[in-house]
This record gives structure tokens, sequence and C-alpha cells, in this order.
């Protein structure tokens, strides 16, 4: 986990024993997969081809997104070590995202 909050976890065989007795879980489960597939693809498609600021707002929105907060407990240096850049370039475009 990336920032503070609650998660569940079973375990491998449990799912699998879970998996093997609901037809609808385990549907449930590959769309999510594929709709995960899909979006890390997107996503490398995107980190490769787009400048920091956009890479950064990607990044930003979809961390909007799965928090549901407007509150984003993070430093320039976690936001530079997921993008790959040197944090003064993330400080550069958070400004000019706030402009």
């Amino acid at each position: 986990m990336q920032s503070a909050g609650s998660a569940l976890r079973i375990s491998a065989a449990s799912l699998r024993k879970i998996m093997g007795s609901s037809q609808s879980l385990t549907s449930t489960l590959l769309n999510y997969v594929h709709t995960f597939m899909v979006q890390s693809n997107q996503t490398a498609l995107a980190n490769g081809r787009g400048r920091l600021d956009e890479r950064l707002a990607r990044g930003l929105l979809m961390w909007h997104d799965r928090l549901e907060s407007n509150e984003f407990p993070t430093t320039h240096e976690l936001l530079a070590l997921l993008l790959g850049v040197r944090r003064a370039g993330v400080t550069i475009a958070l400004h000019e995202l706030e402009g």
C-alpha cells in the first residue's frame, strides 16, 4: 500500500477453493484482471510518450480516484520515485499544474 488505509487479505489456496465453487466470483475476478491489464498497458504507453506534467496529472487523477479524497498524503520525493524523474522536475511540473 502506498497510502494509509485498511485492506483485507486471503490466502491463495483459500481463494482458489472459493473460486472453484463460485462461477460469479471467478468471472468478476477475471473481469478485474482484464481491466487492470488494459489500464496497466495504457499507463505504460502514457508514461513512455507523455511529458512529465501530463504523466504527473494522470497519476494524481488515478490516485484521487482510488483515495476518494482531495488530500494527497505524499511528498515530491515519492512522486519523483514513482515517475522515475528528479524531485526538482516534480516541483516544476506541480507549479505548472497549479497555474
